[in-house]
């Protein structure tokens, strides 16, 4: 039977067609709400994502965790890799770009990148790639090696690259040497008899900060030499310091 037969076949149409309409608009608005109150996504994730893996990014990474926050680590080298897992880290072998990497990826609690890896063009892409994900002010890179290489040969515009980590000079062998010669991620809750102020100026040169947990960790901020993160009491530091007895070694 045709339209003709049923009067109202015209509006039962078109009140079918509203009412799955509205069923996936009201899916669509109350989705969020429900995954969040279920603990499915998290509506500011405060956890790292590490593209690369030397030691001293694990020991950030460790310490992190220890502190509350997800951690996740990428690496191309699978000895690095190997290290982070049996450290007790959750460490994927792979490319941070790659398609078949991404799928292993689990980024819940996850909220920003520090591309840390020897790498320079690679930190650029992984920054690149994940500027998308989680925005471009929370995309990190280590600063190049050397500031005085050849115009030609310095790195791309700004857009193209990530927020240069930490300080101008914490470059990947800055650090890694740092590392070695015995400088270890340290954690210092601020008072207001120990404040920032007092903690740079007791460490020097000797600290580099890298992280500042706010909230109980519900808020934290990477060190970038485009901005330094305001402090105050009960903020939990997060630095790389160097002993200062090793200091005196390396002077002597």
């Amino acid at each position: 039977l045709g339209a003709a037969g049923f009067p109202d076949a015209d509006r039962l149409v078109s009140l079918t067609f509203f009412v799955i309409a509205g069923s996936v608009a009201l899916y669509a608005a109350l989705a969020p709400f429900v995954a969040h109150r279920l603990g499915l996504i998290e509506a500011h994730p405060q956890g790292v994502l590490f593209s690369g893996a030397p030691p001293w990014a694990r020991d950030a990474a460790k310490t992190l965790i220890e502190l509350g926050l997800r951690v996740q680590m990428i690496d191309t080298d699978y000895f690095r890799v190997r290290a982070a897992r049996m450290a007790g880290l959750p460490a994927i072998y792979g490319n941070a770009t790659s398609e078949r990497t991404e799928e292993d990826l689990d980024l819940r609690g996850i909220g920003r990148l520090l591309a840390v890896s020897a790498n320079d063009d690679a930190n650029s892409l992984a920054a690149l790639h994940f500027a998308e994900t989680f925005g471009r002010s929370e995309v990190y890179q280590l600063p190049t090696e050397s500031p005085t290489v050849p115009r030609l040969e310095r790195p791309g515009p700004s857009h193209l690259r990530g927020r240069t980590l930490f300080r101008a000079d914490a470059t990947y062998l800055q650090l890694d040497r740092r590392y070695d010669g015995g400088a270890r991620v340290r954690r210092t809750r601020l008072s207001e008899e120990f404040t920032m102020e007092d903690f740079l100026a007791r460490h020097g040169d000797r600290a580099i900060p890298l992280f500042l947990l706010q909230n109980e960790g519900t808020r934290v901020h990477v060190f970038a030499t485009d901005g330094t993160p305001a402090s105050k009491a009960g903020d939990v530091l997060v630095s790389l310091v160097l002993p200062e007895a090793a200091v005196k070694e390396q002077e002597e």
